[in-house]
């Protein structure tokens, strides 16, 4: 999902606006800066809508006079905007940028996604469909009350060890009560009589929970998934399923012909140069349609053996320290969890993980044994032991969720883990995250993986209790061909990441205090790093 690192910011507007500015900097992404491709960056957030509207609708759902909308938090996929009414009381106002998808279903799905959670709405767009009367504010919207308590990322440099593992057995206990949730189909949530105008409801189901007493479910319903991947680049244009679905083969078949139809309608058309912020193929259309239809050949034997790790499930992936807030004084209670946009029923194994509060690339080993400092922490520098303490911070703070999993009555969500980073063992897990990626990744590293399935097929089926031949073959020449390949492209690969995460990071994006520093940086090494793009670009092809 997209960066949504939150900023704090203090553009104002009390009553009317004196100066266009100051009214366009509410509209205008103002929270950082792009070394790259920037235009496009600020149009892609850029949305206008009518202020005063939004204040009479709030005013009109708190029952008080709106005297003051301050821009509040700015995410790379939405705005959202605080309103302070005459009464003492506030709500927070959330509009999405054009680039987080069809504002419509957004909101739509996030609105009854939250309420589904925790009722924490006020009022959103959704009703003006439902009532067939035009929206006033000019954007979609969403009313919700402000979570109580602190950021996370406030208090946890403070929070001693044990804390965190506290606050970690409270997040474990949260994605139980999701899990709990019976949901037979796979796709987004919305209300059964509020939902996007055109909006198909023959395939949805209602949802259903374990004790029905607390929540009318009958509410909800399950219907097309609002998540950006199926609507991004001309893709809101195409006739492709968006689900629900009642399998996860049904799941995983939608997502490769969706990239099918789009390469074959749209991606095949754009013009192919290269760029430095993705690693988008030279490569045919026609190669990569050809490597998608050869995974649909093996998708139904490759779905992972537990059949419950593939069950339908609501998860947040996305808990970053700045979408976590806790209690005032007991830093280990959760208040509340936010920015639930785009979120939807999936198979559990594509979305169980490590919290993001817990992320580290370094190597990890699954079991009882407990994280250690090297062995030769003693010999190290005071710099190389702070970063060793660090290090093993992170990897007890992950050994510990993986425990808490198993203690805390959440084993499926640890049977789903271990099957997301078993990669290694078992290439089929990888290709079922790659297969919706193809066209920026390139195809190498999709047709490394299906060879690599090709080669352990036996093993595959064994695991799967399959006795069936494998339906796709490659010839020794061709498989020995494509290694030579692919190792030249590795390398090339590194060399371009390793240059571009330096001068670029992940999207170009960097804070206005720092934009000349790192834009001189980076025009430092732009023909390297162009010079990099595009030997890996002509490997690809």
């Amino acid at each position: 999902m997209e960066c949504t690192c939150a900023h704090y910011l203090s553009i104002t507007v009390q009553g009317v606006f004196s100066h266009h500015e100051e009214s366009n900097d509410l509209f205008r992404y103002t929270s950082s800066r792009w070394l790259y491709d920037e235009p496009r960056q600020l149009a892609e957030r850029y949305v206008k809508f009518d202020v005063d509207a939004l204040k009479r609708i709030a005013s009109d759902a708190l029952g008080s006079p709106c005297k003051e909308l301050t821009k509040f938090r700015e995410g790379y996929s939405n705005k959202v905007f605080l309103l302070r009414m005459q009464n003492g009381e506030e709500v927070l106002a959330k509009i999405p940028h054009p680039i987080a998808g069809p504002a419509e279903y957004i909101v739509a799905s996030e609105t009854a996604t939250l309420d589904f959670v925790l009722p924490r709405v006020f009022k959103s767009s959704t009703g003006h469909q439902v009532a067939s009367s035009p929206n006033p504010v000019g954007a979609e919207y969403m009313l919700m009350e402000k979570v109580k308590g602190r950021q996370l990322a406030d208090v946890w440099p403070e929070m001693p060890e044990y804390e965190r593992f506290h606050l970690v057995e409270n997040i474990v206990e949260i994605q139980k009560k999701l899990m709990a949730a019976k949901l037979s189909k796979y796709g987004s949530i919305y209300y059964r009589d509020a939902h996007p105008t055109g909006m198909l409801t023959d395939n949805c189901s209602t949802l259903s929970i374990p004790d029905a007493t607390t929540k009318n479910t009958s509410r909800f319903i399950i219907g097309p998934v609002a998540a950006n991947c199926f609507w991004e680049n001309g893709k809101r244009d195409l006739d492709i399923d968006r689900g629900p679905w009642n399998t996860a083969e049904e799941y995983f078949a939608a997502v490769a012909k969706r990239e099918i139809t789009w390469i074959k309608q749209i991606g095949r058309h754009q013009p192919q140069s290269p760029t430095l912020l993705t690693e988008t193929s030279l490569c045919s259309p026609d190669i990569h349609v050809q490597l998608l239809e050869l995974y649909l050949t093996l998708l139904p034997y490759i779905l992972p053996p537990v059949e419950e790790v593939t069950s339908a499930v609501l998860w947040h992936e996305e808990l970053y320290f700045d979408h976590i807030f806790v209690d005032e004084t007991d830093r280990t209670k959760i208040t509340g969890i936010i920015d639930w946009q785009g979120i939807y029923a999936a198979p559990l194994f594509m979305q169980a993980g490590f919290p993001a509060i817990a992320y580290s690339t370094e190597p990890y080993e699954w079991g009882t044994i407990m994280p250690q400092l090297p062995d030769d922490y003693e010999t190290l520098s005071e710099a190389d032991k702070e970063t060793a303490k660090d290090r093993l911070r992170v990897q007890r703070l992950k050994k510990f969720y993986e425990m808490a999993c198993l203690q805390l009555g959440n084993p499926l969500a640890y049977k789903a883990m271990r099957s997301r980073f078993l990669c290694s063992v078992d290439p089929s897990i990888l290709i079922l995250h790659l297969a919706g990626r193809i066209w920026q990744d390139g195809p190498v590293p999709f047709q490394e993986l299906l060879l690599q399935i090709y080669e352990k097929w036996d093993g595959i089926c064994l695991s799967r209790g399959l006795d069936v031949a494998c339906p796709v073959t490659f010839t020794e020449e061709g498989i020995s061909e494509a290694r030579k390949v692919a190792d030249k492209w590795g390398d090339a690969r590194v060399d371009f990441q390793s240059l571009r995460d330096l001068v670029l990071g992940a999207d170009g994006g960097v804070s206005h205090e720092d934009y000349d520093e790192a834009m001189a940086q980076f025009n430092l090494y732009r023909e390297t790093l162009e010079e990099r793009r595009e030997q890996l670009f002509y490997l690809d092809g």
